[in-house]
């Protein structure tokens, strides 16, 4: 957001990642949907998990346990400084799989350093807050409301994040939805209070990152998956001025702007195989990737760029698909282009 400050900032600080003049590296990572390892019971299946079981069962091979490991692997020797997931953990939200979901994130590293956005899956059906996604509290911990917590419940979102020249804003777009629904919501509330975060004079002069599971932009997804009020978050963000809206539940890797503007990257599936499944966009779902961004600071404010990361089918190994400018003040800021980087 480059906009000039002549207050304090009245923003907590969870954890000063980046000290001022240092660059800032993230992973963005999402949609590893990890196995199911016990099965439902029927009891679980009367609901609408008996449709994504039977979903699962056809497409149970897709996402394997060692392609996301392989990617897994190779962020640790990435060793970032941060790591945001945007949700879809499980499948069907049993019980069994937030328990595996949340030994997955452990292995990911603390909260201090791994943070959670939930998808349309990890809220498959409704459930108690503590039974779902609240296993996962010490991965949503942030700033709400002016003190730094975990979430109290379902509704208790978004939170936000400083790290120092950098803020990223977490939101929950995947309420509960009926059978045959991936469809997202932010709501009234969240947006108010987004509104509301972003008009702060102590985000100014920082890079502003916006996560969320489901992509705002009309067309990036069908009907039944879309993100209902997305038209009111692209408005507020580009209102704004953030610099990068990010999120996961296509599968595949999105690059789109909001009027030229406001950049929104999707990332792909971390697990997902190569298979040659075929996607909502043209061509089919890419092998396993992930994002790592670079964020540097400087007197015009900073610069960002994108390394994509991902499985290489040939070789089996995890390596750089590409490098892409997104943000380089130098260049008079984002232009609505992303420019290929050499690597």
């Amino acid at each position: 957001m480059m906009k000039s400050a002549d207050t304090p900032s009245t923003i907590q600080s969870a954890e000063m990642s980046a000290a001022a003049g240092k660059p800032l590296r993230i992973v963005h990572l999402s949609d590893p949907h990890l196995p199911i390892h016990i099965a439902p019971t029927l009891p679980q299946l009367c609901s609408k998990r008996i449709l994504g079981w039977m979903n699962w069962q056809r497409r149970r091979h897709h996402h394997q346990p060692q392609v996301l490991q392989a990617i897994c692997d190779d962020i640790a020797e990435q060793s970032p400084d941060h790591i945001l997931v945007s949700g879809d953990l499980v499948n069907i939200a049993l019980p069994t799989e937030f328990e595996h979901a949340l030994t997955w994130l452990q292995s990911l590293g603390p909260g201090s350093r791994v943070h959670f956005a939930p998808g349309n899956h990890d809220t498959y059906v409704k459930l108690p807050f503590s039974e779902g996604i609240g296993r996962f509290t010490p991965f949503m911990m942030g700033m709400r409301n002016g003190e730094y917590r975990a979430p109290t419940d379902f509704d208790d979102v978004p939170y936000h994040l400083d790290f120092g020249h950098t803020a990223v804003i977490a939101l929950n777009s995947s309420p509960s939805t009926g059978p045959g629904l991936a469809t997202g919501k932010i709501g009234e509330k969240q947006l108010a209070y987004l509104d509301k975060l972003l008009a702060d004079p102590s985000l100014a002069n920082r890079c502003v990152i916006v996560m969320l599971h489901h992509p705002a932009i009309t067309g990036m997804v069908s009907a039944h998956k879309k993100l209902l009020d997305g038209q009111a978050l692209c408005d507020i963000t580009e209102r704004h001025e953030v610099d990068l809206v990010i999120h996961g539940h296509t599968h595949v890797p999105g690059y789109e702007a909001i009027n030229g503007k406001i950049p929104h990257i999707g990332v792909a599936s971390a697990s997902y195989g190569g298979k040659g499944e075929a996607a909502d966009q043209d061509g089919y779902l890419p092998a396993a990737q992930y994002h790592l961004y670079t964020i540097s600071p400087g007197e015009a404010g900073c610069s960002v760029q994108l390394e994509v990361r991902g499985l290489d089918l040939a070789s089996g190994r995890v390596s750089t698909l590409k490098h892409i400018g997104i943000h380089s003040p130098q260049n008079g800021g984002f232009r609505g282009e992303f420019s290929d980087l050499a690597p």
